[in-house]
């Protein structure tokens, strides 16, 4: 199980909530088509469950499906790109 942020210079809101698991953090981003690529790309890449925290936040669990997106998606969307 693992929890993956996307660092994105167009993110425009951060949701931060206290529960009684722990703080839960949603991030939204407003570029859409990147976010449509992205799904689709989860979608046809992985074989166990995710669930998006928002637009720029991805609970994977497994960490294969996790190392999967890091090396094959995450780094085209690097900040210093």
């Amino acid at each position: 199980m693992e929890i993956i942020d996307i660092p994105f210079h167009n993110q425009d809101i951060s949701i931060r909530a206290d529960d009684h698991l722990g703080k839960m953090i949603y991030k939204f981003s407003v570029d859409m088509d990147r976010i449509d690529e992205m799904i689709e790309w989860l979608f046809e890449n992985t074989l166990e469950r995710f669930v998006l925290l928002g637009t720029d936040r991805i609970y994977f669990e497994s960490s294969a499906d996790a190392m999967a997106f890091k090396l094959g998606w995450h780094t085209k969307w690097d900040d210093g790109l």
